[in-house]
């Protein structure tokens, strides 16, 4: 059985089939698993068991059940058609799972068309057949292989459970992170508005000091030139003394009328920053309620959304919660549990409608603890209240 595996195994690399890359981890789908193709026999052990595991998933997947026969002549040839069929639909995953069982059933395993569907499959295919010793050609080519139909479900549940909680550290770090950056802006803004308010009245008195500085040095050259002239008329007071009272007046008169001046300067630009800061400060105290008030919307404003962005998480959670619930309510192997039946044709389908069969067509009855096969008699349709029979 091992030559002949690995001779199966040799021709599909041939083909470019094997190896097929396989998954450490389902996280490397980087998704919650919510959507699975299960093929199993109907009403095993294996089933069963990896039905219960995905209950302990907070997010339960949804699931389409394809029936097979996982032992016997006819078990590869089912499962390559329901392979096929799982493909062709929007599916996350393939689960094939077989609970314990005679050694010998895993013989129908190693088949080449088989190992072939499922190299080639574009879902993941993922196989739990229930025996921890023996291998089958599946574990060689699926993408994921566990011991039990337990373990895969575990998995699955785990996976979701991890995304749940993710979910929520990253709701945590959110909500830090916001809160860093509103405290950020807000302290940029007290800055920028100190900055604000006193660099007009700093560039205008720098304006006006430098006028003053101006003036100084006028009248530093002022005391410089009379100084001048006092040690030239001791020089020549001899010659000039009849003309030294003109020139005194002369030049008292210049001095005084250079002062005049000064003063005149001097109370404009008084007056000047007396305007200034009478219109500046209304517009000082005008800027900082301004500032105040946005300050205050843009606090209402993150509470509001924060608030909102809690609220909306809630509702999907308690939303998702229902959907989980409905999908329990409709699912057809619950309804089989409680009493009911699977009504499904020759190929494998549900018949919803009498017009979906013909009389004398067979029927097989699926129940909880078994199946039947029925002939249709007669079909009998309600109308109104009226039975009519065909």
């Amino acid at each position: 059985m091992e030559k002949r595996r690995q001779k199966i195994l040799e021709k599909l690399r041939s083909e470019g089939l094997y190896p097929v890359k396989q998954l450490s981890s389902l996280l490397e789908l980087g998704e919650p698993i919510l959507d699975i193709a299960i093929l199993a026999s109907p009403n095993t052990r294996g089933l069963s068991d990896f039905l219960r595991m995905l209950q302990d998933s907070p997010l339960i997947p949804d699931f389409t059940y394809y029936p097979i026969s996982i032992e016997g002549a006819s078990a590869a040839k089912e499962l390559v058609s329901a392979l096929g069929k799982a493909n062709n639909r929007a599916h996350q995953l393939i689960v094939i799972v077989r609970g314990g069982g005679a050694q010998g059933g895993l013989l129908y395993l190693d088949d080449e068309s088989l190992a072939r569907a499922v190299a080639s499959s574009k879902l993941p295919v993922i196989v739990g057949i229930g025996h921890s010793e023996d291998k089958t050609l599946l574990d060689y080519v699926a993408s994921m292989s566990f011991e039990t139909p337990t373990a895969v479900g575990r998995e699955i549940s785990q996976i979701n459970r991890d995304y749940i909680h993710s979910l929520s550290e990253l709701e945590e770090k959110l909500d830090s992170v916001f809160s860093e950056l509103l405290s950020s802006f807000v302290s940029n803004i007290q800055s920028r508005s100190r900055i604000l308010s006193a660099y007009s009245i700093e560039r205008m008195i720098k304006f006006d000091h430098q006028k003053l500085l101006s003036f100084v040095r006028r009248l530093n050259r002022i005391d410089f030139l009379t100084d001048n002239m006092k040690e030239a008329l001791n020089r020549s007071r001899k010659n000039l003394i009849s003309n030294s009272a003109n020139i005194m007046n002369e030049k008292t008169k210049w001095f005084w009328l250079n002062l005049k001046e000064f003063r005149r300067h001097e109370n404009e630009l008084s007056s000047r920053i007396k305007n200034f800061e009478e219109r500046i400060t209304p517009e000082i105290i005008d800027l900082e309620r301004f500032l105040m008030e946005k300050s205050r919307d843009f606090k209402k404003l993150t509470g509001y959304f924060s608030s909102n962005a809690k609220s909306f998480y809630r509702w999907q959670r308690e939303r998702l919660q229902r959907y989980i619930a409905e999908i329990r309510s409709i699912n057809p192997i619950y309804a089989l549990v409680k009493g009911g039946a699977i009504v499904m044709d020759e190929e494998g389908k549900a018949i919803v409608s009498i017009e979906d069969v013909k009389i004398g067509d067979e029927v097989l009855i699926r129940l909880s603890d078994g199946s039947l096969r029925s002939e249709i008699l007669e079909k009998i349709t309600t109308k109104k209240k009226n039975l009519v029979k065909e």
